[in-house]
């Protein structure tokens, strides 16, 4: 495939011509080349000049396009951690090369680490924070984390820098990735490299290039109601800023806990949620960056537009696909957590993370449960670790082809018998036990869809649901609600997803 094209013709923006050798701001000192693929290094320069790429035994040539622009294909290379240079040279001997060596480069598998703020959620923020800090001797991790940039069009470039992982650097890490890359070096002892691209409060539409966006028509005229309406949101909102900064300060000069929450500033033009702004800004960059997968947990800001997300989220996927050129890429995804948003009974998260499990059709995905480590209280849980866990299970499950457990219990099927549901699941169903006295979250309807509490009992590979309150009961839910206290588990100690066997429009979900 020729990349110049696929990257370049992204920028609207024209380059003059330069004296000075530049590699892209992905290229620097400790970073990790991805094993077994042919490894696209690029850059600019000025026209016609040809430069030099050193790296593993390799010497490579290309010469700089009419726009300055050139790219040079390493070989691919099997993993290694010897700490190794990639060094560049220019023919032209007016040119200063920045960077002529880069020190301490490895070959292994690099994640592309993305979404909201669950995912930028650094190890300092984790539960055993200091324990976790301490233990932090892992220099075959590697982590980068792309300056926040939004942006009307595709960039070309990012700006970040590579560190190596040590009790002094990871606290700045994206935990949930720290803690997948922990696993997945230490089985494999390869290098792990993360690139953390990541802004908290995003939407996926955020993240969904311009052409990907075209398939759900109401994005753009929603934006447009936003665009014209924000000079008096702006209004409306600094004047509501002004009431609580007021409260603020008089509960804190009488010593008391001021609880109103500050007022949001809208979403307006240049907003990092202006469609496509952070696919334009973090992610088109990287572009053709070979990956090993991509990490992805994000759903949080559009729980309650998830009937859209039924269709964003597989677009996002097959777009991200389709642009970085490597087929069915993994992408691994955390499903949300328990949280009171908007109630412990509300149901807008129950539905997002139906709509996320519905997302596992699409080839070569995985979905992390995490329904049973969240706070109810909490929208940022401080329990990293086993989402990392979990994520690291799927991908030695099912990118790196080891025989272990990595799921939960899946549902399949529910069928009436007398007063009775019983639940079967699709799989990963072996030992299913619960946490607890009695399993929770269990629900049954009748012919007048209302939900009512019921009794769930383990039988086999199966589970028996009853409900005094619906003698006839025709559908049943487990976990369906936001603040959900879901206790089913498999002989693997993985949480069951939460399922419905009913197909109703959604009501009362917000």
């Amino acid at each position: 495939m020729n990349y110049l094209p696929s990257i370049f013709c992204l920028s609207l923006l024209t380059l003059t011509a330069h004296a000075d050798v530049k590699l892209h701001g992905l290229f620097a000192d400790h970073m990790v080349l991805q094993r077994d693929q042919s490894v696209p290094v690029w850059g600019t320069a000025d026209a016609g000049e040809a430069v030099t790429l050193s790296f593993a035994g390799q010497t490579k040539t290309a010469t700089a396009n009419a726009k300055g622009q050139w790219l040079i294909k390493l070989d691919p290379m099997p993993a290694s951690a010897e700490p190794r240079t990639l060094g560049i040279s220019s023919n032209n001997p007016k040119s200063k090369v920045q960077n002529p060596i880069l020190s301490d480069v490895l070959v292994g598998d690099v994640w592309l680490c993305s979404g909201q703020s669950n995912m930028a959620s650094q190890v300092n923020s984790v539960e055993n924070a200091e324990v976790e800090m301490a233990a932090a001797n892992h220099p075959l991790i590697r982590h980068i984390r792309v300056k926040l940039k939004s942006s009307e069009t595709p960039l070309t470039n990012i700006q970040g820098q590579w560190t190596v992982c040590s009790p002094d650097t990871v606290k700045d890490y994206s935990a949930v990735s720290y803690f997948f890359a922990r696993d997945i070096s230490t089985d494999l002892q390869v290098p792990i490299g993360l690139i953390n691209s990541t802004w908290g409060g995003t939407s996926a539409t955020a993240w969904m290039s311009t052409e990907a966006l075209a398939t759900d028509p109401m994005i753009a005229v929603q934006w447009a109601k936003q665009v014209k309406e924000f000079p008096a949101a702006k209004v409306k909102y600094e004047a509501a800023l002004a009431v609580w900064e007021k409260g603020a300060a008089e509960a804190k000069a009488t010593g008391q806990t001021y609880t109103q929450k500050k007022p949001l500033f809208p979403t307006g033009p240049g907003d990092r949620n202006s469609p496509a702004a952070l696919w334009n800004g973090m992610i088109a960059p990287l572009m053709p960056a070979p990956f090993k997968g991509i990490l992805w947990y994000q759903g949080e800001q559009d729980a309650s537009k998830h009937a859209s997300y039924h269709l964003w989220f597989p677009t996002l996927i097959k777009q991200w696909r389709r642009d970085f050129g490597q087929g069915d890429l993994p992408f691994l995804y955390v499903q949300l957590p328990n949280h009171n948003s908007e109630g412990a009974y509300s149901l807008s998260w129950a539905f997002m993370r139906g709509v996320q499990t519905e997302a596992l059709n699409l080839p070569n995905t995985g979905m992390a449960v995490t329904i049973d480590v969240g706070e109810n209280e909490n929208v940022h849980p401080k329990k990293k670790q086993p989402v990392g866990h979990r994520l690291a299970l799927i991908a030695k499950a099912k990118v790196y082809g080891q025989q272990v457990p990595y799921e939960g219990p899946i549902y399949g099927t529910a069928s009436a018998e007398g007063n009775a549901m019983i639940v079967h699941f699709q799989r990963s169903a072996e030992g299913l036990k619960m946490k607890g006295d009695a399993l929770r979250e269990f629900q049954l309807a009748g012919a007048d869809k209302q939900f009512k509490p019921a009794t769930a009992v383990i039988e086999g590979q199966s589970i028996r649901v009853t409900s005094p309150e619906v003698p006839a009961p025709i559908a049943v839910r487990y976990a369906w609600r936001n603040g959900s206290e879901a206790n089913l588990y498999n002989q693997s100690d993985l949480p069951a997803s939460p399922f419905r066997s009913d197909d109703w429009t959604p009501q009362g979900s917000h």
